[in-house]
């Protein structure tokens, strides 16, 4: 059916002047899916590894020091990018975008739902910022619900927190789709506009996918 295919370096080429399309057709996919009267969302953010934390003063596609980055939950260091992500409780992709990997979760957060409003936004322990609750819900009416610390001054009540945690964790599902399915986590890349439509392409795929169910 394509006898004439281009080569592999021109496909990419390609593939990174589309990076706009690409979105702007996952975009148009999503909100063909999207219930616009479900105000709920999950947010969390994933590594994206470029390079081994010990070579990473070595690599040619991004350069500084606020690409080392640590996981807590495994006790890891990593260099490269964290994938942020806002998705529905039914596990579609919304918003996303890329950070370096010492930026914390509650500092991104801001520019991830920036054109977001009417939400109520889960996430986990790392959004834990009362400023920020407070200046959503305000400016625009976006209920922030984190997981809250141990020792927080206001913290949920149990029926509340097991709730919550049972939501989130779809977010986790959706991260684990993209890596055991797509190989977020090592998108090879030889540039960072590279390692982004690479990204890009991967969501739009997942996106797709609930078109086939």
């Amino acid at each position: 059916m394509f006898p004439d295919l281009i080569d592999l370096d021109r496909f990419n080429v390609r593939r990174r002047e589309l990076i706009a399309v690409i979105e702007a057709i996952r975009r148009d996919l999503r909100d063909q899916k999207i219930d616009p009267g479900n105000p709920v969302r999950l947010v969390d953010s994933a590594p994206v590894t470029l390079m081994t934390y010990t070579r990473g003063k070595r690599c040619r596609s991004v350069v500084g020091s606020q690409f080392f980055g640590v996981v807590s939950s495994k006790k890891t260091k990593f260099f490269g990018l964290r994938l942020h992500l806002t998705t529905t409780d039914d596990q579609l992709v919304d918003e996303w975008l890329f950070a370096p990997a010492a930026y914390h979760d509650s500092k991104v957060l801001e520019e991830l739902v920036f054109n977001c409003s009417d939400l109520w936004l889960i996430g986990d322990k790392a959004y834990n910022d009362t400023e920020k609750e407070s200046r959503f819900w305000q400016k625009r009416q976006i209920l922030l619900l984190p997981l809250r610390k141990s020792n927080h001054h206001e913290p949920w009540l149990d029926e509340v927190r097991c709730a919550l945690g049972r939501v989130r964790h779809r977010i986790e599902t959706v991260f684990s789709v993209l890596t055991t399915s797509y190989n977020i986590q090592r998108p090879r890349g030889r540039s960072l506009a590279g390692h982004v439509v690479r990204i890009a392409t991967c969501i739009l795929a997942h996106t797709i996918s609930f078109f086939m169910s």
